[in-house]
């Protein structure tokens, strides 16, 4: 969302872009760095995560798109209207309201999958 207003911002459209939680609250998005199984430069992906883990590169990641950083080092990085907007970096108070996705088991996959088929024949 943070993009696309710098976008519309830039472009000199006649509109503007918000975005705020919605009182209901929201799904909390966590990204992860992990390596798969079968991959064969190991040390090279441990160089990049630790490359990425360094404050400055983590907040020129929050700086390019406008996403939330939890990484500390990154913090004194990150631009004021970046890190200022309750957008992106919510205020304490709204955190309860966040809502982690956890995975169904593979009975409930089945189900959703077989409803989703069946929605998309229709």
């Amino acid at each position: 969302m943070y993009r696309a207003r710098q976008d519309a911002l830039e472009g000199r459209r006649p509109f503007t872009i918000d975005f705020r939680m919605p009182k209901e609250g929201a799904v909390l998005a966590v990204d992860s760095f992990v390596l798969h199984k079968s991959g064969s430069r190991g040390d090279l992906a441990h160089q990049f995560i630790n490359f990425m883990l360094d404050g400055a590169n983590a907040a020129d990641v929050s700086n390019l798109i406008g996403a939330g950083n939890p990484n500390a080092a990154a913090t004194p990085y990150i631009l004021p209207e970046i890190a200022g907007n309750p957008g992106i970096f919510l205020p304490p108070a709204d955190l309860p309201r966040l809502e982690m996705l956890r995975d169904f088991d593979a009975k409930t996959r089945r189900l959703l999958s077989r409803m989703w088929t069946e929605i998309k024949v229709r």
